[in-house]
């Protein structure tokens, strides 16, 4: 550098400069715009089909108000196999590619034409709704995390007879609606239970075996 003009010199001490803080913006996050913050990478949700803690948050998102009425190839666990979250009435998420799926089935159709529609938004859920490179289209949850890991055929049918007993306390109960005793869901709970097709069905059975139980009413406290 002692042979170097003076120029050649400033030019090169300004480059290197140059060079320095470019290498400090790409090993550190920043808050000038254009940046990328490695806290914001780290915000993203992992697309992690082995996790059973993640199916269950995502699962949970799910409640009867705003996820209605839907036949079991959109039903709440498929769709969180999938990657979904509920956000509101009829409307997922994907917390992964950030894609919204709005699924909407109108009642006064007619079944070919219903199970038509339930076909294309089944096929949208496992892949098309999803951003093109999100993970969740290639990877859902395996089928066994759905087994409800931790309790035996014995434990369950054991809570669903508790569940049944607590309607004891009911002077009355909800009335099943006639659409509901049509669907394909009253009667794959009937199978899960092996009921017979020729007997009457107790209303208990049907709330015990969707997960309804009865408690007393606590009484009511002044102000």
């Amino acid at each position: 550098q002692q042979n170097m003009p003076s120029e050649a010199l400033e030019l090169v001490e300004r480059a290197n400069g140059i060079l320095s803080k470019l290498a400090e913006c790409a090993c550190s996050p920043s808050s000038k715009p254009g940046a990328v913050s490695t806290k914001t990478v780290q915000k993203t949700p992992e697309c992690q089909p082995w996790s059973c803690e993640d199916f269950y948050k995502r699962l949970n998102t799910f409640s009867s108000v705003n996820w209605f009425d839907k036949p079991q190839g959109l039903s709440s666990f498929e769709c969180a196999r999938y990657g979904w979250t509920n956000i509101k009435t009829d409307t997922l998420k994907c917390l992964c590619c950030q894609k919204i799926f709005v699924v909407t089935i109108d009642k006064a159709l007619q079944p070919q034409n219903r199970e038509a529609v339930i076909a294309k938004f089944r096929e949208q859920l496992v892949s098309e709704a999803h951003a093109q490179l999100c993970p969740w289209r290639d990877s859902p949850v395996p089928q066994a995390l759905l087994q409800m890991t931790g309790a035996s055929v014995s434990e369950l049918l054991g809570e669903c007879s508790a569940r049944m007993d607590s309607f004891a306390l009911c002077a009355s109960l909800p009335v099943l609606s006639p659409e509901f005793l049509r669907s394909p869901e009253y009667r794959r709970v009937l199978d899960a239970v092996g009921w017979p097709s020729n007997r009457r069905v107790d209303p208990r059975l049907v709330l015990a075996c969707t997960g309804w139980e009865a408690s007393p009413l606590l009484p009511a406290t002044s102000p």
